[in-house]
């Protein structure tokens, strides 16, 4: 077994205090990991999922749109060529068009998808590593607080002792 010679009960609270200050870190942290699950949650739920379902709408309107013109391009070309005048000669610009707008309400739907994703995940697990940070913070606590109350016990003993030690012998 290891001994100390402890001449000053002070180091003992000042140790104290520390494992204290340290409980304190931890609570904080812990706490803020919920906060923080919480926080994503919130912004996904009534942020995100609301501006990306909007953005789908207006994109699926542009797509809508830039097909019907596509359509009446290439109607407009083959209208051409029967009649045998001298008109468009393709589409084509309104087909990347309407590609590049299809492929922005893939984009929409697939962040809807995601943000869907994440909330479903959030709330299976989100609300279980929230609870293993509780408990985890309350475990922390306990130890913290029987550390504390052992230290003090400690610097009283080192103070009685140290008492006796002083006076002289009767």
């Amino acid at each position: 077994m290891s001994q100390a010679r402890i001449t000053d009960p002070a180091l003992i609270r000042t140790a104290r205090r520390a494992v204290q200050a340290f409980g304190d870190q931890v609570d904080g942290e812990l706490g803020g990991v919920v906060a923080g699950l919480h926080r994503v949650r919130d912004a996904l739920r009534c942020d995100r999922l609301p501006y990306w379902k909007n953005q789908v709408s207006r994109r699926q309107e542009t797509y809508h749109e830039a097909r019907r013109l596509w359509l009446a391009a290439e109607d407009d070309v083959r209208s051409s060529v029967r009649q045998g005048r001298l008109g468009r000669a393709s589409g084509e610009d309104e087909r990347r068009a309407m590609l590049k707008a299809k492929a922005r309400m893939e984009e929409a739907e697939e962040k809807v998808a995601t943000v869907k994703r994440w909330l479903a995940r959030l709330d299976d697990d989100g609300d279980a590593l929230a609870e293993r940070c509780r408990n985890h913070g309350r475990s922390v606590r306990e130890l913290v607080d029987a550390a504390a109350l052992r230290l003090n016990r400690a610097a009283e003993a080192v103070e009685t002792y140290l008492d006796l030690a002083v006076k002289p012998h009767g």
